[in-house]
């Protein structure tokens, strides 16, 4: 059961690892049911899917690039999916 201190602790990390922990650990969210061919510009990035529930799906990407940068991923990642949240980690 997650407690509001256990995700805040979670949340505060900030990790690849510790985002994934939480939607799939505590949060009840599934780990990716299928193979999400990677573009050669989302490659670059190395942008993963960590989550996804009920056809949403969290991608994670290890670093913040500029506006225009996240603006392609975001465009790249809608062929992919839908209905998508993406973090980025500094």
């Amino acid at each position: 059961m997650a407690t509001d201190a256990r995700i805040r602790a979670l949340l505060d990390s900030a990790s690849f690892e510790d985002l994934e922990n939480l939607l799939v650990g505590e949060l009840g969210w599934d780990y990716p049911q299928q193979e999400y061919p990677l573009s050669p510009e989302l490659e670059q990035f190395n942008v993963q899917p960590l989550a996804e529930k009920k056809g949403i799906v969290v991608w994670g990407c290890p670093a913040i690039p500029p506006a225009k940068e996240r603006q392609m991923l975001d465009r790249s990642l809608a062929r992919l999916s839908a209905e998508r949240l993406l973090a980025f980690f500094n």
